[in-house]
């Protein structure tokens, strides 16, 4: 299920930066959401440099600045 993301919102609205906490969370929701059969707490097994989560905090990122 895709949650809404009141963090996400807010950034985008104001243009502001991400916290670490709000862009880890954003990460952690889009990998979860990109594989319905992936566990809530998934993200939270997986390795602080891995592929997927680098992935998944790099397009938090982008999706918080609004694409830039």
């Amino acid at each position: 299920m895709i949650l809404p993301l009141p963090e996400l919102i807010e950034c985008v609205a104001t243009g502001r930066d991400p916290t670490l906490s709000e862009l880890f969370h954003v990460a952690g929701q889009i990998w979860i959401d990109g594989a319905p059969d992936r566990s809530a707490f998934a993200w939270g097994q997986l390795q602080p440099l891995s592929d997927d989560r680098a992935s998944a905090i790099r397009l938090a990122l982008a999706a918080m600045r609004g694409g830039e």
